[in-house]
């Protein structure tokens, strides 16, 4: 994809919810992209973090789905809230699922995941 079709389809919906540190992050990244650089210079401006890798769906093309995975396990919530605090002064959104069924973890069913401070 074009980077300024990235920009336009990612970052601009998001703009409105940025400080100044967030926003220098995104200057960095944007740098980083346009040089190709091995070791990015910046942090992530969205974060993808699975409450778990366990799906009750089984899809027949899904790997969590057929259980293909080495291991599988609950996030527990001390480490969501370590990942959390580190990287949530250069975040714009938090997105909680990706391969597994999030509500599943019984601490994502509670509410204890939802809230995300400071993003």
């Amino acid at each position: 994809m074009h980077y300024k079709k990235i920009v336009k389809l990612f970052y601009l919906p998001i703009l409105r919810r940025g400080s100044l540190k967030k926003y220098l992050n995104l200057v960095r990244m944007n740098r980083d992209l346009k040089s190709k650089t091995i070791l990015a210079n910046s942090f992530p401006s969205i974060a993808v973090i699975d409450p778990t890798n366990y799906c009750n769906l089984h899809c027949p093309l899904c790997p969590t789905g057929q259980g293909r995975q080495s291991s599988q396990g609950y996030l527990s919530f001390e480490l969501y809230e370590k990942v959390l605090n580190q990287l949530a002064p250069y975040l714009f959104e938090v997105w909680l699922y990706n391969w597994g069924e999030p509500f599943l973890n019984k601490n994502a069913a509670s509410r204890d995941l939802v809230g995300t401070p400071n993003i």
